[in-house]
């Protein structure tokens, strides 16, 4: 297979992360085993790594055609709950393996068992995100869909971003706000008790997909310094003031149930990334304790995929296959069948242009200096005023989106991380522009008008 040509000759829609290929790979499985609850299924997905920096790409006839498939579902009033409840009753089995790690001590067990323990937890990664996977499509895709509908039906309007923005606003609260308030309790009183507290609720926080990241005391009390900077969003009156805005407008049955789903979505998101969390915190406990009954060094060993995770190997020889990874390689995935170069692929060139446009979920309009933050360990670039623009956001990101002015992302939806935070921090915020990471450089200056969904660079 000539993969080059395969990601060339078709579009594709990326999202940049911090990642290793045996968690986000198993992750990206969930992706070609949803047809066997939901009877469909992504059918491509390509990552290209270089370092511990991946960009993940969902293949655009995908989401165009799954969104469709979807919508044509959601209009059964019942469809949703079932989607939500069987995600839940999928992710327990998950939960039911964590309990058994939780009650194992891993350095009494054969490493034969260690192994069988690893692929298990292996797997509790793949269920963290299950059939909820398919939101990517909906949220990606369905932006426009709302949009489209709402004009139709209200007309565009000067207020219509502001009535846009309210109206896909999620009415639950999420576990980064929950986090943020007991950081702010801590930081009010300095009583340790909520350093406790914070440790044992929000152990997993820190984790992403490039692997576990303990939650210390260290981090807890740099991070209290800056929880009050949320706006405490009420979320009882944010839902009756959609309620109203909604009867006001008289909106249609179906643009209402369109709400409701993005609602859902919202959540269902959220608890997505919650678990899928918990998931790599326990994977990477079996398999750090793996790893010290294996010739692999750490590094080596996250640079194993899935299917790799077995004695076979697990030793001496496959030693220069994964160091050539780690360098860089491209991973296209057709159908479950991997396929794999040394290189590093990513999806197009950059643009030139001057001004970008995008989806407008938080309003304001913001001026300053661009820094471009392709992963979590460019966060610290980032100075109060400065408009922080990446492929994509995820909790690691929050402390920056708070010194932010403005925030700008290639990619997300409706549901998304960026646009749910940057409500509650109440910061212009622009999503789904494609193209900000490879056209902005750092210390650009721009202005961000999120009421126009645009970024505008000035002389």
């Amino acid at each position: 297979m000539n993969i080059k040509k395969e990601i060339k000759e078709n579009k594709w829609t990326g999202q940049g992360i911090n990642a290793v290929p045996l968690v986000f790979e198993s992750a990206t499985s969930s992706l070609f085993s949803l047809h066997k609850t939901l009877g469909f299924s992504y059918t491509k997905f390509y990552c290209a790594y270089k370092g511990k920096f991946s960009e993940g790409n969902y293949w655009n006839n995908d989401l165009e055609r799954l969104a469709k498939i979807l919508l044509k579902k959601l209009e059964d009033k019942k469809y949703l709950p079932w989607l939500v409840k069987t995600y839940f009753k999928e992710f327990n089995e998950a939960a039911r393996i964590h309990k058994v790690i939780d009650k194992t001590d891993l350095k009494k067990v054969s490493y034969d068992e260690l192994v069988d323990i690893a692929q298990k937890a292996n797997t509790c990664i793949r269920q963290s995100l299950g059939i909820a996977h398919i939101i990517e499509s909906f949220s990606i895709v369905a932006d426009d869909i709302l949009k489209e509908k709402l004009k139709k039906e209200i007309g565009d309007t000067k207020e219509f971003n502001e009535t846009f923005s309210l109206l896909i606003s999620p009415v639950k609260r999420p576990f980064i706000i929950e986090y943020d308030e007991l950081l702010n309790k801590y930081f009010k009183t300095h009583n340790k008790k909520y350093i406790s507290e914070i440790q044992k609720k929000f152990y997993w926080i820190k984790n992403n997909y490039s692997g576990k990241r303990e939650l210390t005391e260290e981090i807890i009390i740099e991070e209290s310094k800056e929880a009050k900077s949320f706006k405490r969003i009420n979320y009882k009156q944010l839902k009756e003031k959609k309620e109203k805005i909604i009867k006001e407008l008289k909106l249609s049955k179906e643009l209402k149930r369109l709400i409701r789903v993005t609602e859902e979505f919202a959540y269902l998101q959220d608890e997505r990334k919650k678990n899928s969390m918990i998931a790599v915190d326990y994977f990477c406990r079996v398999g750090d304790e793996l790893i010290k009954r294996s010739p692999l060094t750490k590094s080596e060993f996250y640079y194993l995929l899935p299917q790799e995770l077995n004695k076979e190997h697990l030793n001496l020889s496959f030693k220069k296959e994964l160091r050539k990874r780690m360098k860089e390689f491209t991973l296209v995935n057709i159908k479950g069948k991997i396929h794999i170069t040394h290189e590093y692929v990513p999806e197009k060139e950059n643009e030139n242009v001057e001004i970008i446009n995008g989806m407008p979920t938080s309003l304001g309009t913001a001026v300053g200096r661009v820094k471009v933050c392709r992963n979590i360990s460019q966060l610290g670039k980032v100075e109060e005023g400065d408009i922080l623009v990446a492929p994509m956001t995820r909790p690691e990101y929050v402390p920056a989106m708070k010194k932010a002015a403005a925030i700008v992302t290639d990619e997300g939806g409706l549901t998304c991380h960026a646009a749910v935070i940057a409500r509650e921090l109440n910061k212009p915020c622009i999503i789904g522009t494609k193209i900000a990471t490879k056209v902005l450089k750092d210390n650009d200056l721009v202005e961000v008008k999120a009421h126009h969904g645009t970024v505008r660079r000035i002389s």
